[in-house]
């Protein structure tokens, strides 16, 4: 008599049809195009829209500059030089470069993107607000003239919010208040449709300056929930699932990546840039005391190792050894030294751990830590909320822990700082000394800052503020008809499209 199959097999199965109606439902496939599996849409791709999707956003706009690691590359940048003072910067741009549409990529076109994103993000800190003005020297020659010198310029330059854009995407056209009306970059890629929460479409931009895309089309294939992701992948209606799309591992967990790797799928692996940290709490609750959050920062740091090893899978991280990852450009010294600290009166009794139901171990880790904290006769109430609650909870300060990731390239190391540190409102910790050295970093020379980064560590290290734990890796599943391809070192946004396709 055969043997009956599992509930579980049998919910797996009918899943699986589900999901394949539901893709067959969504769109056609492309003859001879790469599909990608993804969790959200892409939005508008303003780059300048908080809606818009990092990862799609690259695939259809250029920066000037990329950042490899701690290493500028040039893009539509060839080069570029600053005054003594580092307040007059020019940059000279790729020649014959056009967008999608056919019209040249100038220098106008730069200083359009450039005044249109000072004009949005004026007041609100950063290059913004120390670009002075921007001039057009001539048709591949922009000079950027700033009112102090800004030691991030570079940095902010490789982001996606500071893409070159075609004048005409606004409408009226050239007009740095228009309204967002339409898709026209300079990228590998072009759209061709977008159907909310079902595809998205795009074919190669073969007018690209750089070395073109292998595939001649991608679709991005809206699927939410990962376990159908998973099985769409088994089932063929997707090629592809990279786990870092527009997320820390927010797309497929490293555990269902290695279970599909033994049913023969290929799982590619490479550096992030992005650490994962436990935040304290040190604004308002029991945490906001120096004494209870140093006790605690030994309690956990002592256990890290054992935490990481029996919640990773080998080969999916590392531990952290401070603030930021390995392969960010910044110096050791983040962390305090080790040391005994005995236990403060005041202890408390309970805390709330809150953490985000979407990413892949957070509830793992508060789970750990529960039991780590059991031991000191401190009960933790686990709190889980989805994202846009989870950030609503972190701004408010409504948490005694929480899990926090850096940036990454090429937000790190000023984004982490600014956002976590530099403002009353900062994600993790605030001491109006370290903002004012964080600020003093920004506009320092390339002389004096060893010496305040050194300044900034020491501030860091006192405030046992925050526990590394575990640097993660960029990841992606594909089918065995995929072509073999490297992830970009530290990269989480963009990938190796000229090397990525269907084998024939």
């Amino acid at each position: 008599m055969a043997e009956l199959p599992t509930k579980a097999w049998v919910a797996r199965l009918i899943l699986l049809l589900i999901v394949t109606l539901c893709l067959g439902c969504a769109g056609q496939d492309v003859d001879g195009g790469l599909r990608l599996g993804i969790a959200t849409d892409i939005g508008g791709l303003d780059p300048l829209a908080s809606n818009s999707s990092h990862s799609a956003v690259t695939l259809v706009f250029d920066t000037l500059i990329r950042k490899d690691g701690s290493a500028y590359r040039p893009a539509l940048a060839t080069a570029w030089q600053a005054d003594a003072g580092q307040l007059v910067w020019n940059f000279t741009l790729r020649s014959a470069v056009t967008f999608s549409d056919g019209t040249v990529l100038d220098a106008h076109s730069v200083k359009f993107s450039l005044d249109r994103y000072c004009w949005l993000r004026q007041g609100k800190g950063g290059l913004a607000d120390v670009i002075a003005k921007t001039e057009v020297l001539g048709p591949t020659t922009v000079r950027i003239t700033l009112n102090r010198p800004y030691a991030p310029l570079l940095d902010d330059l490789c982001r996606h919010s500071l893409s070159v854009i075609s004048p005409d995407c606004v409408e009226p056209p050239h007009n740095i208040q228009g309204a967002w009306a339409r898709v026209i970059g300079s990228g590998p890629f072009v759209l061709m449709s977008n159907k909310p929460r079902q595809h998205a479409e795009f074919s190669r931009n073969d007018v690209y300056w750089g070395e073109k895309a292998r595939t001649e089309k991608l679709l991005l294939r809206i699927i939410p929930d990962e376990e159908s992701r998973a099985l769409a992948l088994e089932g063929g209606q997707i090629d592809m699932i990279y786990a870092n799309w527009d997320g820390h591992g927010a797309t497929l967990t490293y555990r269902r990546a290695q279970s599909l790797a033994q049913k023969g799928y290929n799982v590619i692996t490479g550096d992030s840039s992005i650490n994962k940290l436990l935040v304290f709490n040190t604004v308002t609750g029991p945490l906001r005391h120096d004494a209870v959050r140093s006790y605690l920062y030994e309690v956990v740091r002592g256990k890290t190792s054992e935490l990481v090893t029996g919640l990773l899978a080998p080969g999916e991280g590392k531990i952290a050894t401070g603030l930021f990852a390995a392969g960010i450009d910044w110096p050791e010294g983040s962390l305090p030294a080790p040391r005994r600290v005995a236990k403060p009166e005041q202890m408390p009794t309970k805390l709330r751990f809150l953490v985000c139901s979407s990413e892949p171990h957070d509830l793992a880790i508060a789970q750990l830590i529960q039991a780590y904290l059991a031991e000191e006769n401190i009960s933790l109430f686990i709190q889980q909320a989805d994202r846009a609650s989870f950030w609503e909870f972190v701004d408010k300060k409504e948490y005694d822990l929480t899990l926090l990731a850096t940036m990454g390239v090429p937000y790190d190391p000023w984004g982490m700082l600014t956002w976590g540190f530099a403002g009353e409102s900062a994600a993790i910790y605030y001491t109006p000394e370290l903002a004012r050295q964080i600020e003093l970093l920004q506009h320092t020379t390339q002389q004096q800052r060893a010496e305040v980064q050194t300044n900034i560590n020491k501030l860091l290290s006192a405030s046992y503020a925050f526990v590394p734990l575990y640097q993660e890796i960029n990841f992606a599943v594909v089918r065995p008809e995929v072509i073999p391809f490297t992830l970009l070192p530290g990269q989480a946004v963009l990938l190796p499209w000229e090397k990525m396709g269907i084998k024939e």
